[in-house]
C-alpha cells in the first residue's frame, strides 16, 4: 500500500525528514510525486524514480509551502511514471507529469470497482471522472460526494487553487498528516497473526516520563 505525507502551509518537517522520506521510499519503490500549493497556485511533479531525486526536489521547494508527497506501491495498473501520483484534475491532462494546474489528487488505498486489466490504475479512473467537472464551489461539493461514494475506506487528498480537500482516516504526527502509519521508523520487533497481518512495535519518546514507550501500528 502507498503512503502520502501531507504538510500543511506554514508547517515544517521534523528534523530528520530526509531519513523519513528515505524510509517511506524503501517500502514504496514504484515511483513518487509531489504536489504543492504556493501563493494560490497548484504545482505538480511526478515520475520520480529514486529516493535521492525525491529528497532533492522537496529540499528545493519553499519550506513553508503546502505540500504533499506520494510514494507508490502498485496495487492496480502498471508500474509506470504516468501512473505515479498526483493526477491532474483538468480534462485531457490527467497524466500530466509536471507544471501548474487548477487541481490535483493523491490516493492511498484500492478502489476495487475501478481495478481493470491494463496499464491504468484505479486512481487514474477516479481522476479521469473528476476531471470532467469544472472546479466551482458547487461542483466541488459534488466531487466530494463522488469521492466519498467511490473511494470509501481510502485516503484521498485534493489540492485546488483555493483549498485542500481530504477524506479518510489520517494520522497526525508533529504537525504533518500521514495516510497510514508506515512512516514509523523506530521498529523494534514484530509478530505475525493469522499468517498475513502483523503488529509493528516501535519506540517513541515520551517527554512526560522522559523515556521511550512501546507503541503498535499495523503493517502496510
Amino acid at each position: 500500500m502507498c503512503i502520502i505525507i501531507y504538510r500543511p502551509e506554514g508547517r515544517e518537517y521534523e528534523k530528520d525528514w530526509k531519513e523519513q522520506l528515505a524510509h517511506c521510499w524503501k517500502g514504496n519503490k514504484d515511483g513518487c510525486g509531489i504536489m504543492m500549493r504556493h501563493k494560490g497556485k497548484v504545482y505538480i511533479r511526478k515520475g520520480l524514480w529514486t529516493a535521492e531525486e525525491t529528497i532533492k526536489l522537496v529540499d528545493s521547494l519553499p519550506k513553508t509551502a503546502e505540500l504533499a508527497v506520494h510514494f507508490r506501491w502498485t496495487s492496480a495498473g502498471k508500474t509506470t511514471k504516468k501512473m505515479c501520483h498526483p493526477f491532474c484534475l483538468e480534462k485531457g491532462k490527467v497524466t500530466m507529469m509536471r507544471g501548474e494546474t487548477n487541481a490535483a489528487l493523491m490516493h492511498n488505498g484500492t478502489i476495487r470497482n475501478l481495478c481493470f486489466k491494463g496499464e491504468k490504475s484505479d486512481t487514474y479512473y477516479l481522476s479521469e471522472l473528476l476531471s470532467k467537472y469544472h472546479h466551482t464551489e458547487m461542483v466541488q461539493e459534488r466531487m466530494m460526494d463522488i469521492v466519498e461514494t467511490i473511494a470509501s475506506g481510502s485516503r484521498v487528498i485534493i489540492f485546488t487553487n483555493k483549498e485542500t480537500l481530504m477524506w479518510g482516516d489520517w494520522t497526525e504526527y508533529e504537525g504533518c498528516f500521514y495516510s497510514n502509519t508506515g512512516f514509523r521508523r523506530k521498529v523494534v520487533s514484530s509478530e505475525k497473526s493469522n499468517g498475513e497481518f502483523g503488529k509493528n512495535y516501535y519506540l517513541e519518546f515520551d517527554p512526560k516520563s522522559n523515556s521511550y514507550v512501546r507503541k503498535t501500528c499495523t503493517f502496510f
